[in-house]
This record gives C-alpha cells, structure tokens and sequence, in this order.
C-alpha cells in the first residue's frame, strides 16, 4: 500500500487528548517540557484537566492540538524509525500544516511550538479587534458555496468560502453579519449549515491584518529543506523547499485550505491507505468522502498505536 500521514487541526481538540500515549511512552516528556516553555504555562495540564472552555480558546487550541499531533507522530516513530521512509506524503489541515512540516524535519519542534504559540495569539486577537464568524455549509456543491458568497457580499456582507474540505463540506467565514445573512439564505433554501464554535474568520481576508504581522515571525523562522513531500494547503501541491514552505505557510492564514484538492492529489499519485495521527477522526471522514474504497486509521492512544503498526505490515518491527 502507499501511504501518507495526516494532521488535524483546530477543532479536534478535547480535554485528555493524547494523554494515554504520553504516560505509556516517556520519551515523549521532553516534548511537553518545552512545549510548556514556549507556552508560558503547563499546556500538558491544560490538556489533561482542562478546563474545556478554556482549552477551546485559540491560543490555547492551536499549540495544544499541535504537540498533541507531534507527540503522535514521534510516537509512531519511536516504533518505526524509517516511517517517513515508508510514507510518500504528509499533509496537514491549516494548523495541522504545521505539524506535517514539522514531522517532514523542515522545522524543528522547538522552532515550531513558538511559531504555533505566536499564530494562535494572533489569530485570537485578530478575532477579538475584527470581530468575524464562520460556518460549514454541507450538501452543497463548492462552486454553489462560492457563488452565495459572491452575492451575499456584492449586497454588502463579506463571507468568502475558505475550507474547501471534501465533496458536500465546505467551510465559510466572514463577518458576524456576513455569516448571519449566509445561514438565513440556506436555511431558507433547506440547505443545511452548521455554525463553528471559532472566535474569528480565519482564511478568510479578515484576516489580512494578522497574515501581515504573522509573516514577519515566518520570515525570521529557520526552515530546511523537507525530506519528504508536503501537500500545502493553499494550492494542493507537494512541497519540499524552506522558501516554498515559508511563502505557503505564510499565504495559508488569509487564503483558502484547499484539502480536497490535496487529498486528491495524493490519491492520484497512488495513495491508498491515510493515516491519521492526532485527536479526532474529522480528516479520516473528509478521505472517505473521497473515496469510499480508501484505506483510513487514526490514532491518539496506545491501542490505536498498536492498530497502525499492525496494518503498516511486519516491516514495521524495525
């Protein structure tokens, strides 16, 4: 089977993630050690205990999913040393791109954390000095999405399609209003559309301000080359160069995740079998829309852990 890695992002939090596979694997401490560093407080706490209403807060969300997904992988790899060797894509849904470049060694972890940190502060007070909203449209048809939002902010309130996640699932963002004017023109047309509990309309051009501040963190960020290829978000294209990295991440802030674009790249290029390492199973469900046929495992915890090694083959003993 070819197979390729995949990294959630913010929304798959919950309080205890990932907990069960810290305790059972030591070696992972270090990383929650400088996670904690670069935090300014005990995040393992904040996993482990919550609370969770403030786990869902943006800047705690985003470093906390983010080592969580990386404790994962290193646990992965512990197990099997040469799995990036064994794997022909990574990939990572907005935040989980950071943990996908990560993983791919382009990043360093200590570099990583600190820039996530930075992010989710950002993003955060992006949401509170230009207040936005955004909601999942499902049933419909992406080109359908667009074309609402088009008219919607040609009447005067700005919503943009901004998660391009699977076939039938598209996520919008925009002003409060933009969102509010969004759900009552669904609704009324029996089109189902679900509100995100977000604090602000990330990918979207609200969030042009913080993209500018953000880049010059990602400017003085030291990138390496990736060793292996990482599906970006905004064009859906395999990656590997630190300036190539560099302008993606840079652009992923206020441009659209196209992630069925990637996975369906990755799947043209003879990717059958996704493996989900971090909390939740949201990407799992997005490649089984997809493909039905499409091979998905996920883990956060020990049993899930045994589960992957089992499915990679005998091979993976090494």
């Amino acid at each position: 089977m070819k197979t390729a890695l995949l990294f959630p992002g913010q929304g798959a939090q919950r309080v205890g993630m990932g907990i069960p596979l810290l305790e059972s694997n030591p070696g992972l401490v270090p990383l929650y050690e400088q996670a904690a560093e670069a935090f300014g407080s005990d995040l393992r706490a904040l996993i482990a205990n919550g609370p969770e209403h403030t786990l869902q807060q943006t800047q705690n969300t985003q470093p906390a999913v983010f080592l969580t997904s990386y404790a994962c992988f290193k646990a992965l790899e512990h197990r099997i040393p040469d799995i990036l060797s064994r794997v022909s894509f990574v990939a990572g849904h907005s935040l989980g791109e950071y943990t996908a470049v990560c993983a791919a060694r382009a990043l360093s972890f200590r570099d990583a954390i600190r820039l996530v940190v930075r992010r989710g502060a950002i993003m955060a007070e992006a949401g509170r000095t230009t207040p936005g909203a955004m909601a999942a449209v499902i049933g419909m048809e992406a080109n359908e999405v667009v074309a609402v939002c088009a008219e919607l902010t040609a009447r005067g309130t700005l919503v943009e399609a901004v998660n391009f996640n699977c076939p039938g699932q598209t996520v919008t963002a925009g002003t409060v209003a933009g969102i509010q004017s969004l759900i009552s023109y669904l609704t009324e047309r029996k089109i189902k559309v679900i509100q995100l509990p977000v604090s602000g309309a990330f990918h979207s051009s609200l969030m042009n301000g913080a993209q500018e501040i953000f880049s010059r963190e990602l400017d003085n960020a030291s990138l390496n080359s990736a060793v292996i290829d990482v599906v970006m978000n905004c064009d859906g294209r395999p990656c590997r160069t630190p300036d190539g990295i560099r302008r993606n991440l840079q652009l992923q802030l206020n441009h659209p995740v196209r992630w069925e674009q990637s996975l369906r790249y990755m799947v043209e290029q003879g990717v059958d079998t996704f493996i989900e390492c971090g909390p939740g199973r949201a990407l799992s469900g997005m490649v089984k829309r997809i493909g039905r046929t499409l091979n998905t495992l996920s883990f956060e915890d020990p049993e899930g852990l045994e589960q992957v090694i089992a499915a990679l083959g005998p091979a993976a003993s090494a």
